[in-house]
C-alpha cells in the first residue's frame, strides 16, 4: 500500500513513516513537505492513500483537499489539532474520507491511524471494484443489446408465461408490427405452435444444464401472412427471472432454394432418363414420343405435340401427340384427313420467332399462331375450344437458320408451367440427337448410293491409300482382273502390275504430278489369271482437310480393242495418204496426156467427166486427211482477216467464170478460238457454196456477240437438201459419204465443235442456205 504523507514538519513526517511502516509492512510511505511537492508526487506515481496535515503555511490542507478532489477520488486523511473540529466538518463536507486529532498518545495515535488507512483503503478499492463490475455490467449489457439488434435474424425474449420482454428490430421488420406492439403480445400470437408454461419449465431447466433445441415453425405476419423459422432456443436469467431466448431465422428463402435444388436434381434425372431412353431407339417417331411423353409428364394438365423435319418429303412434318385422346378423329374432324399434317419450311417463315430463340416460349395467339398459314384461324380458335386448350407454349429448334421443328406444350384447365429450364434442356438434346440420327440416316444412304454408284460404273475402280496398298475396288476391277476384293485387300498394287519396273515407274509419276488433281498414264496389267493387257488408268489424288495426300483413285479401262482400231485407223490413213494418193496423181497424170490431142466432141466430154471425177476423189482424201488432224488440234486466238482475204482470192476467179459475185462484211482485227484447220473449215463452206449453190450471189459476214465469233456464209443458190442438214447436224460421217458437199459441211461441224464452237444451217433470206459457225472469241 502506497501512501502520500504531507506536512511542512520534517520531524513529523520522519516520525510518522517510521511508525506506520513498524505498524505494517505493506505500507510504503512517500513524504513531501509542502503542497507543491505533493502534487509533483501524485503526478509522477501512483497512490493507494494521501495523508494531509491540515496546518501548513503556504497551502493548508482543505485547500490541498480540494485540489485532489478535483482530480481524484484517492481515499484522503485529514490531521487536525485538538479542539479544530470546524476543521474536521469542513475537510469531511470537502471530500476527505476520515480525520484524524493529533494526541499525546503516540503509539495509540499511530495504531489508530494505520487501522483506519488500511480500512480506507480497502473500502476504496472494495468501491472501484463495484464500480468496474456495474460498469462492466454496463457494458456487457450493452452489448448483448447491440448484438441483439444487429442480429440478421428475429430474436424475442419471453418469460415462463410466454410474455415477450424484449425483441430486436428484425423481429420487427419479419413480423411486421412495432416494437411496443410486440412488447404487448405473448409469443403464441407469433408462434401458433408455442407451447405451454410447464413445458417451458421445462425446456428452461433442460437448457440451463447444457441442452440445447432447434426448432422449426412458422411465424404469423401482422398481414396475416406466415413465414418459415428456424429457432434455436437457449435459457437464460434477466432480472433475476428465468426467460427463454429465441433467435428465429427466416428460411422461406432457404426453403425455396432447398425445393429448387430438389426440383433441379429430380429434373436433371429427368432429363437424364430421359436422353438415355432415347438414345437405344433407332426410330424417330418413336424418339420423339419418348420426349413428348416425358414432358407432359412433367405438366400436369397438359398434352404435348412434337413436329420435325422429314427428308424424304422435305416437309416439317407432324410426329407424335401425347397426353390426348382420339388424336385421329380429332385430325379428321379439323384438318379433313387423319394423315399427318406437313408443311414447308418456307410456310412457317412466321415461327423464327419461336424456332431460333430456343427457349420456351407462351404463344400469345394460340394454335394459330404455330400452324401454317394455309391453316385458317377460325379452325385453329375452334380447335382451341373444342379441346379446352387456355394456354399455349412451344420451344422451337431451327438447322442453318430455318425452322426444323419443335415441342409443343398445350395447357389445360388448372395447368402450368413446371421445369421450364429443364424442358429447354431436354429439348436442346433432343435437338441435336434428331439431327445426329438424320444426319447419320442421310449419311448411310449416302453411303448406300455411294456403294450404288461405286459398283455401277463400267470402268474399274482402285482405291488405295497414300503407300499404294490396295484398300477398295468395284465390282468392274473385279469382273476386269478376276480377283475378289477380299484376295487383294491390304496388298501393294503391283500385285495388279505385269511387272515391278512399272509399278516404280508409277510412283514416280505419282510424285511428279503431286501439285495436279489427277493424270493419265498407260500400264501393262496382269490379271489373275495371267493374261496381260494395256490399261488407261486415270489417277486421281485424294486428300484431308489440311491438303495432304491420303491415297489415290484410279480409273483403269481395259483399252485392248482401242489400240487395235487405232491401228488399223493408221494403217488405213497411211494407205489412203500415200498408196491412194499416188494411184490417183498417177490416173490424173495420163488424163493430163489428152491434152492437145485431136479428140472427138463425146470422146472430149468422157475425159472432162473423167477428170471431173479424179478432183473430187482428190478433194475426198485431202477432207478425210482432215477428219483425222481434228482430234490433235492445239488452239489459240488466231487472227481471221488475211484468212479470209486468201481464201476469197483463191476462189474469186473460179466464181467470176460461174457468175457469182462476193459479197464480205468483216471487222478489222478480229480473231477466234482455233489452230490450223480454220483455213480448212472456211474454205469448205465457201468452195460448197461457189461449186453447189448454183447460185449467183454469196454473203459473207463476220461479226461479234457475247463471247463468241460468228461467221455467216450465205447463198441466193437452190440451197442445201434436207436429209444433209439433218445428217451433217446431227449425223456421223458414215451419214455423208456418199455426198461431197454432206462431208464437207460434216468436216465443217467437227472443226467447229474441237475449237468449242458449233455451227447452224438454215434458209437464208437471200433465197438459198445459210451456214453460221459460232467460235470462241476467248480462251476459257
Amino acid at each position: 500500500m502506497r501512501i502520500l504523507h504531507v506536512d511542512d514538519e520534517p520531524d513529523m513526517l520522519e516520525i510518522t513513516r517510521r511508525f506506520l511502516e513498524k505498524q505494517d509492512s505493506r505500507f510504503t510511505i512517500d513524504s513531501a513537505a509542502s503542497v507543491e511537492e505533493a502534487m509533483m508526487h501524485l503526478k509522477n506515481n501512483s497512490y493507494d492513500l494521501i495523508l494531509s496535515d491540515y496546518q501548513m503555511p503556504d497551502v493548508n490542507g482543505l485547500v490541498f483537499l480540494k485540489i485532489v478532489r478535483e482530480q481524484s477520488d484517492i481515499p484522503f486523511i485529514m490531521l487536525t489539532g485538538r479542539g479544530r473540529e470546524e476543521v474536521a466538518m469542513k475537510a469531511l463536507n470537502g471530500g476527505a474520507n476520515r480525520y484524524l486529532q493529533k494526541s499525546g498518545d503516540v503509539k495509540n495515535q499511530y495504531k489508530l491511524l494505520a487501522d483506519v488507512i488500511i480500512q480506507e483503503i480497502r473500502h476504496h478499492r472494495a468501491e472501484q471494484e463495484k464500480e468496474q463490475a456495474m460498469k462492466d455490467l454496463r457494458e456487457s449489457e450493452e452489448r448483448f443489446r447491440i448484438a441483439i439488434e444487429n442480429l440478421p435474424h428475429g430474436v424475442f425474449i419471453h418469460n415462463l408465461d410466454g410474455e415477450i420482454v424484449m425483441v430486436n428490430e428484425q423481429s420487427c421488420k419479419n413480423t411486421g408490427y412495432s416494437r411496443k406492439e410486440l412488447m404487448e403480445m405473448s409469443v403464441g400470437d407469433i408462434d401458433p405452435e408455442s407451447i405451454s408454461r410447464e413445458d417451458r419449465e421445462k425446456v428452461w431447466i433442460q437448457l440451463k444444464t447444457g441442452g440445447r433445441m432447434k426448432i422449426a415453425s412458422t411465424h404469423l405476419r401482422k398481414d396475416g401472412s406466415s413465414y418459415d423459422v428456424e429457432i434455436n432456443i437457449a435459457a437464460i436469467t434477466l432480472n433475476n427471472e428465468p426467460m427463454i431466448l429465441g433467435v428465429a431465422q427466416d428460411i422461406t428463402e432457404r426453403l425455396k432454394t432447398e425445393m429448387a435444388r430438389k426440383q433441379y436434381i429430380s429434373e436433371l434425372q429427368m432429363i437424364n432418363d430421359t436422353i438415355v431412353q432415347a438414345s437405344r431407339l433407332q426410330d424417330i417417331d418413336e424418339i420423339c414420343e419418348v420426349i413428348a411423353q416425358a414432358i407432359c409428364d412433367a405438366i400436369p394438365k397438359s398434352f404435348v405435340t412434337v413436329t420435325l423435319y422429314d427428308r424424304k418429303i422435305d416437309r416439317v412434318r407432324f410426329r407424335t401427340i401425347v397426353g390426348l385422346d382420339d388424336v385421329e378423329g380429332l385430325a379428321e374432324y379439323f384438318f379433313g384427313s387423319s394423315e399427318s399434317i406437313a408443311a414447308r419450311q418456307d410456310e412457317l417463315q412466321h415461327l423464327k420467332k419461336y424456332t431460333l430463340s430456343g427457349k420456351l416460349e407462351y404463344v400469345t395467339n394460340g394454335l394459330s399462331e404455330l400452324v401454317p398459314l394455309s391453316i385458317p384461324k377460325e379452325r385453329s380458335d375452334s380447335i382451341m375450344e373444342q379441346i379446352g386448350i387456355e394456354k399455349v407454349y412451344t420451344v422451337g429448334f431451327a438447322l442453318e437458320g430455318e425452322p426444323y421443328g419443335s415441342v409443343t406444350i398445350y395447357l389445360l384447365e388448372g395447368g402450368e408451367i413446371r421445369h421450364k429450364s429443364a424442358i429447354e434442356t431436354l429439348v436442346s438434346h433432343f435437338s441435336e440427337m434428331i439431327q445426329h440420327r438424320q444426319a447419320e440416316e442421310a449419311y448411310r444412304e449416302s453411303q448406300d448410293r455411294y456403294q450404288a454408284l461405286f459398283h455401277s460404273i463400267r470402268d474399274a475402280i482402285l482405291v488405295a491409300d497414300v503407300d499404294r496398298n490396295i484398300i477398295n475396288c468395284n465390282s468392274a476391277l473385279t469382273e476386269l482382273f478376276g480377283y475378289s476384293l477380299e484376295e487383294i485387300r491390304g496388298k501393294k498394287t503391283h500385285y495388279l502390275y505385269e511387272s515391278k519396273e512399272q509399278y516404280r515407274t508409277l510412283g514416280e509419276q505419282l510424285s511428279s504430278h503431286s501439285s495436279d488433281s489427277n493424270f493419265f498414264y498407260t500400264v501393262n496389267y496382269r490379271t489373275k489369271s495371267g493374261e496381260i493387257f494395256p490399261g488407261e488408268t486415270n489417277v486421281f489424288y485424294f486428300e484431308n482437310n489440311d491438303g495432304e495426300v491420303e491415297g489415290y483413285i484410279g480409273l483403269i479401262r481395259d483399252v485392248t480393242n482401242q489400240i487395235e482400231t487405232e491401228k488399223r485407223r493408221e494403217f488405213l490413213y497411211s494407205l489412203l495418204k500415200h498408196d491412194m494418193k499416188n494411184k490417183v496423181f498417177v490416173v490424173q497424170t495420163y488424163l493430163d496426156l489428152f491434152d492437145g490431142t485431136d479428140l472427138s466432141e463425146t470422146q472430149t466430154e468422157l475425159l472432162q467427166k473423167a477428170k471431173h471425177g479424179i478432183n473430187e476423189q482428190k478433194r475426198l482424201i485431202e477432207r478425210v486427211q482432215l477428219l483425222y488432224q481434228v482430234d490433235s488440234e492445239e488452239v489459240d486466238l488466231v487472227l481471221l482477216n488475211p484468212i479470209f482475204k486468201e481464201i476469197i482470192s483463191e476462189y474469186e476467179l473460179q466464181a467470176e467464170q460461174t457468175g457469182i459475185t462476193f459479197q464480205f462484211e468483216m471487222p478489222d482485227n478480229i480473231s477466234a478460238l482455233g489452230g490450223g484447220l480454220l483455213k480448212p473449215l472456211f474454205t469448205n463452206v465457201i468452195s460448197n457454196a461457189v461449186i453447189h449453190s448454183n447460185g449467183t450471189r454469196i454473203h459473207i459476214q463476220v461479226g461479234k456477240r457475247d463471247e463468241y465469233i460468228i461467221v455467216s456464209v450465205e447463198d441466193d443458190g437452190l440451197g442445201i437438201d434436207k436429209r444433209i442438214v439433218e445428217s451433217v447436224t446431227t449425223g456421223s460421217i458414215e451419214d455423208n459419204i456418199d455426198d461431197m458437199s454432206g462431208i464437207g459441211l460434216y468436216l465443217v461441224r467437227k472443226i467447229a465443235e474441237e475449237y468449242g464452237g458449233w455451227i447452224e444451217i438454215s434458209k437464208s433470206t437471200l433465197g438459198g442456205a445459210k451456214v453460221d459457225i459460232y467460235l470462241k472469241s476467248t480462251p476459257e
